[in-house]
């Protein structure tokens, strides 16, 4: 495979934030792949975004919200190769040869029905942690991998959007749903797995970089929106839906400093589905944490 074939569409949906010029020159950076960078400006204040190079197009979100605009840069794509990055994050410049390589080596280009993920180094209050632990090279079962606690550790397993590289076939055949408005990047992997069968592997390096901010729009909306799509597309996973729902819904209301709401998500969660022992050990844990820096002067 020669890289006249390494072409990439990179499609970074943005509001027209600062660190937007920061993501489209990671991308125009990369190494041994042809891009193009579609910005879908989406609910921007400023509509008047634009680069000088000749690789960048800026476009507008079809409806709000960040799936409808990763679905209208997915359909401008010139490329048939896709890979999405958030306006806030950073890539290595190696990232896309070595998605390409790993596609190369196991002979998907010619396919249309896969998904490749990368680690990714998550920044909490200026602490770098890396995301997995260990690496899986392939995952067989996208909620089994993401949510299921089978350890007292975090395995710190992580499909973030900013690391997906695809066909653009694929998200034409699943596209990315605009009515969903959180765990988006969850959500797609899933429905491609259980509607196409896809494939997801992982590049064993750390090459997308991002921080997690405690006051984000998912630790605003409360724990109802977590729930409620956890109750749609992981009710018939009762160990893994209630691992999600201690784990990831109940730490929302932590966020606030609410921990009744968070006590009370836990309980539903043990009566409507079977959390595992060490997601209920770890779920009070945090409560207990939380609880004891609620108490510090």
């Amino acid at each position: 495979m020669t890289d006249s074939a390494r072409d990439c569409s990179v499609v970074i949906p943005s509001t027209g934030r600062a660190s937007l010029g920061h993501a489209v020159a990671d991308a125009l950076a990369q190494t041994s792949v042809n891009v193009e960078v579609i910005v879908v400006l989406n609910n921007a204040e400023d509509d008047t975004w634009s680069h000088p190079d000749p690789r960048v197009r800026v476009i507008k979100a079809a409806e709000p919200g960040s799936n409808a605009a990763r679905q209208t840069g997915i359909r401008a794509a010139r490329y048939p190769h896709v890979a999405l990055l958030d306006d806030d994050d950073r890539w290595s410049a190696q990232k896309l040869e070595l998605q390409f390589g790993l596609a190369e080596d196991r002979g998907l280009l010619s396919s249309k029905n896969w998904v490749i993920s990368c680690g990714v180094e998550k920044v909490r209050r200026s602490a770098v942690e890396l995301w997995p632990r260990q690496f899986d090279a392939e995952v067989t079962d996208v909620p089994r991998y993401l949510f299921r606690r089978d350890s007292w550790r975090s395995a710190r397993h992580q499909l973030q959007s900013s690391t997906l590289f695809f066909p653009q076939e694929l998200a034409l055949a699943v596209p990315f749903d605009g009515s969903v408005k959180i765990h988006m990047d969850w959500d797609w992997l899933i429905k491609t797995q259980s509607q196409r069968g896809a494939r997801v592997l992982i590049v064993d390096r750390h090459l997308v970089r991002y921080e997690q901010l405690e006051q984000g729009i998912t630790s605003r909306s409360g724990s109802e929106l977590s729930v409620d799509w956890a109750d749609q597309v992981l009710r018939a996973r009762p160990r893994e839906h209630g691992d999600f729902l201690v784990l990831i819904s109940a730490r929302f209301p932590l966020l606030r400093g609410d921990l009744a709401e968070s006590r009370r998500v836990i309980r539903d969660a043990r009566a409507k589905s079977a959390p595992g022992p060490r997601a209920l050990l770890v779920s009070h844990t945090n409560l207990l944490r939380a609880a004891s820096r609620r108490r510090r002067p």
